[in-house]
């Protein structure tokens, strides 16, 4: 046994009910995950990335157009790979309505508080 938290969904991306709300962490995807981002991002009530998630968000061609954040570390990666996305540096979260993203990990719980205020 190893011990800790176990995560065991109920449902993978070809049968997931559609989500209200879909956060992004700082994570790795595949084009059918950012196949299934930009489907069900079409229809929830806020999209949002967390950290290095606006990558994800970019990628899916959801943050075309829009401003964003990502973490500061990779400010000019982002800019470099996404001249579509207007890269807000220096803030904690951009709200553009459906679509948000935060700078990092404590910004994701700004953005979170912001999300459920709004």
């Amino acid at each position: 046994m190893t011990g800790g938290l176990q995560v065991k969904p109920n449902y993978s991306i070809a049968n997931a009910p559609q989500p209200n709300v879909i956060v992004v962490p700082a994570q790795k995807a595949t084009d059918e995950t950012r196949a299934w981002l930009r489907t069900a991002a079409a229809k929830t009530d806020v999209t949002m990335s967390v950290c290095t998630g606006a990558f994800q968000l970019a990628r899916a061609g959801l943050l075309d157009g829009m401003a964003a954040t990502t973490h500061h570390e990779f400010f000019d990666g982002f800019a470099k790979e996404f001249p579509k996305v207007e890269l807000r540096r220096g803030l904690r979260i951009v709200d553009n309505g459906r679509i948000a993203t935060a700078g990092g990990l404590t910004s994701g719980i700004d953005m979170a508080l912001h999300i459920v205020a709004r």
